[in-house]
């Protein structure tokens, strides 16, 4: 059976770091050689001659650096937040299921290393039906949205890096506590599950929100485009009917006039335009 402990430790930081890398948009390349190494390295663990329990705490601090190591050349501290706590809540999750399995002493050894099995496969399945929802790269530009100055934006990912800890923290804490009970067990579950699917809905509604500001804003913009173009079109329409009659009377100085009128207008407001912020009205003035 201890054997077999130190083999679910192995495999559950492999799943465990997979998930979590995936959930930041690291392509699965990456994000399986991160998550071999790191279930290689919790596997042997048992060379620390320590507990089931000691071992998977160690675990943990094992990857609670490792993961910030190997993201930090790209990636930034929340980036190194989310994963963790991630990883180590469903690390945790996967160490009190097999913790609880392994106290069913009614069953034999093989059922109950076959329930762990199925347990860690649904758990792994359940990660790959989610995986559609996960924000990817670039996820911090939801949260922080638009028009947000840098004291604000800075105070939300804050937030959001806390309450990741957070997250990770209690799903840590049944694990290392030895609380391994079939209902804590359940909790666990729903708990990580749950919690992973709550951050994913709340990163999709910020982007929404600002796919709908983006949208109203390229519309506000574009009304402002259509409202300049009928009035020069409108002055030019005048312009043209102006100089018509003119030349129709055939009073070509006053044609010539009214031109080099035109003309000191437009060096005018050439010199005294200093544009509206809009990149399609100055282009067109």
């Amino acid at each position: 059976m201890l054997i077999a402990g130190y083999v679910f430790l192995g495999v559950g930081a492999a799943v465990s770091c997979f998930t979590a890398f995936r959930w930041i948009g690291t392509d699965k390349r990456r994000s399986l050689a991160f998550s071999l190494i790191a279930g290689v390295a919790c596997g042997l663990s048992s060379c620390l001659n320590l507990s089931i329990r000691f071992s998977g705490i160690a675990c943990f601090l094992f990857l609670a650096v490792f993961i910030p190591i190997v993201l930090e050349p790209k990636g930034v501290w929340v980036d190194a937040a989310a994963v963790t706590s991630i990883a180590c809540g469903q690390f945790g999750m996967l160490q009190t299921t097999a913790a609880a399995v392994f106290r069913l002493t009614f069953l034999s050894l093989f059922f109950r290393v076959m329930l762990l099995v199925i347990g860690f496969l649904a758990a792994y399945a359940i990660c790959g039906r989610l995986a559609g929802g996960f924000p990817g790269v670039g996820w911090q530009e939801y949260v922080e949205g638009q028009n947000v100055d840098s004291d604000d934006a800075g105070q939300l990912m804050t937030g959001f890096g806390v309450f990741f800890a957070v997250y990770g923290g209690c799903l840590v804490f049944p694990a290392v506590a030895g609380s391994d009970s079939l209902p804590v067990m359940c909790l666990e579950w729903s708990g990580f599950f749950g919690g992973l699917r709550l951050i994913d809905l709340i990163i999709v509604n910020r982007r929404e929100r600002m796919n709908v500001l983006t949208e109203k804003q390229y519309r506000d913009e574009m009304q402002t485009y259509m409202s300049v173009i009928r009035s020069q079109r409108h002055d030019y329409n005048f312009h043209v009917q102006t100089l018509h009659g003119l030349l129709v009377r055939k009073d070509y100085d006053a044609c010539e006039r009214y031109l080099n009128e035109l003309l000191e207008d437009s060096i005018e407001s050439d010199l005294a335009s200093s544009g509206c912020g809009n990149q399609c009205v100055d282009s067109f003035f």
